[in-house]
């Protein structure tokens, strides 16, 4: 095996099902001992980020003060 996207929970549920009865712990404790390198899930970007995103933040902060000091008049 050169690269699998398959997780190590994946690789051991294949295994059993073959026949080999395996955990995942095994299997990334197994592949790291072969000097096989594991890599966490990366995150995806969703969307594009607003070119001012801080000024978003900034209005959802101040909304609503705003709102409680115009209904205490």
């Amino acid at each position: 095996m050169r690269w699998t996207c398959k997780s190590t929970r994946e690789l051991a549920e294949a295994l059993t099902a073959q026949g080999h009865p395996v955990s995942d712990d095994t299997v990334g404790r197994l592949l790291r001992q072969q000097d096989y390198t594991l890599q966490r899930t990366q995150k995806t970007e969703e969307g594009a980020q607003h070119p001012d995103r801080d000024a978003q933040f900034r209005y959802v902060t101040i909304r609503p003060s705003s709102i409680w000091l115009l209904g205490s008049r």
